[in-house]
């Protein structure tokens, strides 16, 4: 293939990672010429939580052209540091103060000026270590702070858990046609998937320039398994209709055909969204969901607090309630109880037993043996 069709070619296929291609041409152009069997690209995309992207391309014989074999994926991680204020000073005024002191150039900056902003930030640290050691803990793994007090070993060795579990990787094969987006929600949320599109294998017999057949999977990294080849293992699940499964759920969200459409891909892609429930007896206002291709459905979270999944009988559009009935505790559809007939005269339809009943409690009070 002629190099310019190749860098072009190259060029279009590294449009799905967000970026602009034509920043990475010169040295696109330079490998290519040069013949390189094998060269990386590197990517950072901070959109939400920073991935870092390192893009390895090899030289493929059989179509005469470089094509992107994987990219090794590396998510740096958010870590949650628990509000406080021991001093009232919040926890989130000091995370700002240390901010600001790493962007000093301390070659330039007034020597007092910076002592004074360390010594502000030194001094409420020793009393949230004091006071909030947790929330402590949380803002140095987060911030990588150095702070001048000696710290217990207690402390350091919990700063040194927060930091292990800052950053997640994965090499992902090509095959899987991931964005940065798929592979940032993949990396965030180990029970997130996303829903990709594949090409039907070849049969003996079809016509090579026919249109390819192509079908659904949901897929999920298995973190810290690799194929022989050194890609992380990727777990596949079968397509399900997500559409049908949202449709009978209460949430503002899914009301009308257009945000249901939206809340579907953006599920597809694995993102985790926060809905409404319309369901005013719920005890849960707003929740948290994802797809669940496993039971080919969405799992349901509660918006803060533990990770529990909940029933979706209280989310659906015309829910479930219990009420004693005839033959004891009996399910009905909330629109069914509210279209029931409430009588107290004796019907057909009760059980015998009932009718019985109901007549000697009438004979009692009219002998004013009634309440």
């Amino acid at each position: 293939m002629d190099n310019n069709d190749n860098v072009t070619k190259l060029l279009s296929d590294l449009e799905r990672f967000e970026f602009t291609p034509e920043m990475h041409a010169d040295k696109i152009a330079e490998q290519i010429k040069k013949g390189a069997e094998k060269f990386e690209l590197y990517e950072s995309n901070t959109e939400g939580m920073q991935l870092d992207m390192k893009i390895n391309i090899s030289y493929y014989a059989k179509t005469d052209r470089h094509v992107i074999t994987d990219t090794e994926a590396l998510l740096v991680r958010d870590i949650p540091v628990p509000p406080a204020a021991p001093d009232e000073i919040a926890a989130e005024t000091i995370e700002k103060a240390i901010e600001e002191f790493k962007k000093i150039d301390l070659d330039t900056a007034d020597h007092t000026s910076v002592e004074l902003q360390k010594a502000y930030i030194d001094q409420h640290l020793e009393n949230y270590m004091e006071n909030c050691p947790d929330t402590f803990c949380a803002i140095l793994a987060k911030h990588d702070y150095d702070f001048p007090e000696t710290i217990s070993n207690e402390h350091a060795s919990k700063i040194e858990e927060l930091r292990a579990g800052q950053e997640v990787y994965a090499q992902f094969s090509s095959y899987f046609n991931l964005t940065p987006d798929n592979m940032r929600n993949l990396l965030k949320n180990p029970e997130a998937a996303v829903r990709k599109q594949f090409f039907a294998k070849a049969k003996p017999g079809d016509d090579p320039m026919a249109k390819k057949e192509t079908y659904h999977n949901w897929v999920r990294p298995v973190l810290g398994e690799y194929q022989d080849n050194g890609t992380t293992r990727m777990k596949m699940l079968p397509d399900y209709d997500l559409h049908a499964k949202l449709g009978g759920l209460n949430f503002t969200e899914t009301q009308d055909l257009a945000r249901l459409n939206e809340v579907v891909k953006h599920l597809q892609e694995g993102y985790e969204l926060v809905l409404t429930n319309r369901n005013k007896e719920s005890d849960s206002p707003k929740v948290r969901m994802i797809a669940n291709p496993d039971r080919r459905t969405v799992a349901i979270y509660p918006e803060t607090g533990p990770r529990i999944p909940k029933s979706h009988k209280q989310f659906l559009k015309d829910p479930i309630r219990a009420t004693l009935g005839a033959n004891g505790i009996e399910l009905h559809r909330q629109s069914e109880i509210k279209n029931r007939k409430l009588s107290t005269e004796a019907s057909p339809q009760l059980p015998n037993r009932l009718v019985g009943r109901q007549r000697i409690l009438g004979d009692s009070k009219s002998n004013g043996l009634g309440v």
